[in-house]
Formats: structure tokens, sequence, C-alpha cells
């Protein structure tokens, strides 16, 4: 599955479901992520717009209801550390 329809995320952006898939405006960017994770899980979504890179991110009840972990470093992946190294996560940078 691939990011919303441009159509959806007019729809987001026309409702003040979010500011931009692109700007913060100023807010703090970690706060901003979780509040664009917490409103696509609200919705029912299965990610939201990164506001600094503009990628599409998965929410972490979408990644766990694939019901395995895929290795790829998702942001909010919910599977545990032994489990992400096991299915070829890159080592994380300290």
């Amino acid at each position: 599955m691939g990011p919303p329809s441009s159509l959806l995320q007019d729809a987001l952006l026309l409702t003040g479901r979010i500011d931009s898939p692109f700007r913060v405006d100023g807010r703090d960017l970690e706060a901003e992520r979780k509040r664009r994770h917490d409103i696509a899980i609200e919705g029912s979504e299965p990610g939201y717009m990164d506001p600094e890179t503009g990628l599409f991110v998965l929410t972490a009840h979408f990644l766990a209801a694939r019901g395995r972990c895929c290795g790829s470093g998702c942001r909010h992946c919910p599977y545990p550390e032994v489990e992400q190294s096991r299915a070829g996560r890159p080592k994380r940078k300290r």
C-alpha cells in the first residue's frame, strides 16, 4: 500500500488535520511527528506524511497488523529488537 492519494492529502490539509506534508510552521519536529502519527491512528490511516522529509511513514498499528517485521527499519516498528535483527533490520546508529 502506498502513500495516501493526493485527494486524501488535500482533504486532510483543508480540514486542518495536517498543516502540510512538507513543513512544520515552527513546531517541534518530534511533537509534530507524534501528532501526525496519532491523527493517522485515530483516522484508521496506514500512515502519515513526515513533516521534514515528505516521506510516507507507516503507523505502529499498521505495522503490527502486518504480523511480522519487514526488517526495513521503520520509525514506528512495534516489534522487539531481536525480531527486527532476525528480519534483517540494519544496525541502528547511536
